[in-house]
């Protein structure tokens, strides 16, 4: 039996913003794509460690890319696996089978 797991908001969140961003993004990417987008205005910190538990859970391919002169250190672009797309359809799918038991609100309506 394949066990589907269950994602937080914050998970959903960041995939979300990495669908959006396309091929692939850095955390702080990702971070100012959810604030740009949702007006929420999470930690960094919080971002960079949702990121690291979706690639564990294997939501996501990671590479390292040198990072910018005078940084030091190297930078991890993010960037959604089959998995990890797989995951937010069911998280979309999931909600609009919610939202459409809610009176006046038919499947993908817009609100007035």
């Amino acid at each position: 039996m394949n066990k589907v797991t269950h994602l937080g908001e914050l998970e959903q969140t960041v995939l979300f913003a990495l669908e959006r961003l396309g091929r692939s993004g850095t955390g702080r990417d990702v971070y100012r794509e959810i604030v740009a987008v949702t007006g929420r205005d999470t930690s960094v910190a919080g971002v960079h460690v949702t990121l690291g538990r979706l690639h564990d859970k294997g939501f996501l391919r990671m590479s390292m890319a040198v990072g910018p002169e005078g940084v030091g250190r190297d930078v991890r672009h993010f960037g959604l696996s089959t998995e990890g797309r797989a995951a937010i359809r069911r998280a979309r799918d999931y909600w609009l089978r919610l939202w459409s038991g809610v009176a006046g609100h038919p499947v993908g309506g817009d609100d007035p």
